[in-house]
């Protein structure tokens, strides 16, 4: 019996109307070492032999990312899919993903507008598959995954939610005229921010998509740089993060503005990540101490 099975899974593939031989040279290997921890749904595997980086599902590839004609983007694609698929396993979703268009490239969101993953054109299917057939085929595999409702017809493509606009002004009211700040207030808002020397929360790290884009203070967005996004404190104070669980600390600059995910207080750049030990969890338990503007 063991025997017939793969020619009878051969047969199936045929039918299906699948080249094996093509198959057999792009399909990475279920590898036996491919074993991951119980808390971590997803993980990444770069091929030595194929110029490719694989993110895998529960042991099973879910997509290949080519590596040309970037490897470092990539593979920090891959590594942010499989942390957004693991961050989103350990948060309570209740409603079905989602299907973006922007800018032409698909992306694939949760209820809550959590991005998971983006379908540029260094991404396929196990079996070759792009675009929205593969949006469609994934949807039905990460649902499954996380317990998702999975939608009974083809993923709706939606655009980003783009703002109210602004309610028309019938009537204009003179403002008061506000007098000039005094010495003492104008100190107490520059320091206002750092009245707060520590805290502590959990943090997350971004890079892939961000990867080459403009930050909110204008610097372009770099995973090698040392970074971090934070709400409210000024563009240029460092911080000193301490991962809570196994101790590693770096010193980082705000450059961004963020998290907008619920129970974040920081989001720190890929190469932070890596320093604190946390790029496969996606998420850890942090405090963070204010040094200062960096001179």
């Amino acid at each position: 019996m063991p025997k017939i099975a793969p020619a009878l899974l051969g047969l199936a593939l045929v039918g299906l109307g699948w080249p094996l031989a093509s198959l057999a040279n792009e399909l990475p290997p279920l590898l036996p070492k491919l074993v991951v921890s119980e808390a971590a749904l997803a993980r990444t595997y770069s091929d030595p032999q194929r110029p490719q980086v694989v993110v895998y599902l529960k042991n099973l590839p879910l997509v290949i990312i080519a590596t040309t004609p970037d490897r470092e983007v990539a593979q920090t694609l891959a590594e942010q899919t499989a942390a957004a698929l693991n961050q989103a396993q350990n948060r309570v979703l209740t409603g079905p993903l989602v299907v973006r268009q922007d800018s032409g490239t698909l992306e694939i969101h949760t209820s809550d507008d959590q991005l998971l993953l983006t379908l540029n054109e260094q991404v396929r299917g196990p079996a070759g598959t792009r675009g929205a057939v593969l949006a469609e085929s994934l949807v039905q595999r990460i649902s499954a995954a996380l317990a998702l409702p999975v939608p009974v017809t083809a993923p709706t493509l939606t655009a980003p939610p783009q703002a109210a606009p602004a309610p028309v002004q019938v009537a204009v009211q003179p403002l008061p005229v506000k007098a000039p700040a005094s010495p003492l207030e104008q100190i107490t808002e520059r320091i206002k921010d750092f009245i707060i020397q520590s805290f502590q929360g959990h943090a997350s790290w971004y890079g892939g998509q961000f990867q080459g884009r403009r930050g909110a203070n204008g610097e372009i967005h770099r995973g090698k740089d040392l970074t971090a996004a934070h709400r409210s404190l000024p563009f240029g104070t460092r911080l000193k993060v301490t991962n809570l669980q196994n101790g590693r600390q770096v010193v980082l600059k705000v450059t961004d503005r963020g998290p907008f995910v619920g129970g974040r207080v920081i989001d720190v750049s890929q190469a932070a990540a890596q320093t604190l030990g946390m790029i496969h969890m996606g998420v850890a338990r942090v405090r963070v101490e204010v040094l200062g503007r960096k001179s």
